[in-house]
């Protein structure tokens, strides 16, 4: 989120930016509404900081930063920044009073996404991860089908089937 430049943003889609490189992922019909959000707040801090300085050169991040308030300064998080996400979590944390370990929100979408019936591949292209075996260690997919097997299984219709086998 923190790399998503105003370009990324395309149409039904967005270009995310990511440790296997460029993806294109589909927006969810709440996203032009955010990112709407997203802009007025972007060009309200642009406005303050050309108050000060009006040749201030702007990201082209759709997510940005303004710190000081007599001479403010504009910028874009950076590539290794967690600011964003700490700003984000520690605002959460405070709304729910739960603690919000790190990737925790990463992980939760997946696992959300997977408790609804996403097929795991679509879950793998959405993180970027080259493998689904590491979308399932990182959602916990094994535990999850273990159980939904173990839900499976209902004694009668094995006594049944038993049954058939020895007749």
């Amino acid at each position: 989120m923190a790399r998503l430049r105003l370009q990324d943003v395309k149409g039904d889609q967005i270009i995310v930016r990511g440790k296997t490189g460029l993806r294109n992922i589909p927006k969810h019909t709440e996203t032009d509404r955010i990112i709407e959000r997203w802009m007025e707040e972007r060009e309200r801090l642009i406005e303050e900081a050309r108050k000060y300085k009006p040749d201030i050169e702007v990201p082209d991040n759709l997510i940005i930063y303004k710190n000081y308030k007599e001479k403010p300064v504009i910028g874009a998080y950076g590539e290794r920044s967690n600011s964003l996400d700490r700003k984000t979590r520690m605002a959460m944390e405070r709304k729910y009073g739960i603690r919000i370990p790190n990737h925790s929100l990463r992980r939760w979408f997946g696992r959300t996404m997977d408790a609804l019936g996403a097929d795991v591949s679509v879950i793998q292209r959405i993180y970027g991860h080259s493998s689904e075996s590491e979308t399932h260690r990182y959602i916990g997919t094994k535990f999850k089908q273990m159980g939904r097997a173990l839900k499976l299984l209902d004694v009668n219709r094995l006594k049944g089937i038993l049954e058939e086998e020895n007749e």
